[in-house]
């Protein structure tokens, strides 16, 4: 009994896979007639070996199997753990992209707010601007007439005192 890599027992066969017969078979497995004919000429071949040799050809057949069997194992938990790594670092990929995409959303959603309130302040202070330049204009306006007013005022009682005397 043998472990495979992911711990479970595997049963060998009551023949044992290393014993002299089964060394001396495998080496001397030439005459492999799988490949060279078909059908019926196949069957008759393979009928002229002894059963022992039949035997043999399998447990060498099933060996390699297992040899195979084996190293697939050991290559899939391999496989399985990165997958899993994998998995998990998209995942971690994936909550660092939404976190920075709220990021780059909350940004984006101040810079127009900021955009809007300063478009804002710039109307007010240009209406506010204009006021204050109409507002000192009517000043003006109204100091000169006022000053014409008193002007003519006064020139209306020196010549009306004038005229008296």
């Amino acid at each position: 009994m043998i472990a495979t890599p992911r711990g479970v027992p595997v049963l060998r066969p009551a023949t044992e896979r290393g014993s002299p017969a089964h060394r001396d078979f495998s080496e001397r497995w030439d005459d492999d007639v799988t490949g060279k004919y078909e059908g019926e000429e196949l069957e008759r071949a393979r009928a002229r070996r002894k059963t022992d040799d039949r035997i043999a050809r399998l447990e060498v057949k099933h060996d390699k199997l297992d040899e195979k069997v084996d190293r697939m194992e050991v290559v899939l938990a391999r496989v399985d753990s990165r997958t899993e790594a994998r998995e998990q670092s998209d995942a971690e990929l994936t909550s660092l992209l939404r976190e920075q995409l709220r990021a780059k959303n909350d940004t984006e959603r101040v810079k127009v707010t900021t955009t809007l309130d300063i478009d804002k302040h710039e109307r007010v202070t240009k209406v506010d601007t204009q006021a204050l330049a109409v507002r000192a204009r009517w000043k003006l306006a109204l100091t000169v007439a006022s000053g014409l007013f008193s002007a003519s005022v006064i020139g209306a009682v020196i010549a009306l005192a004038a005229q008296r005397c």
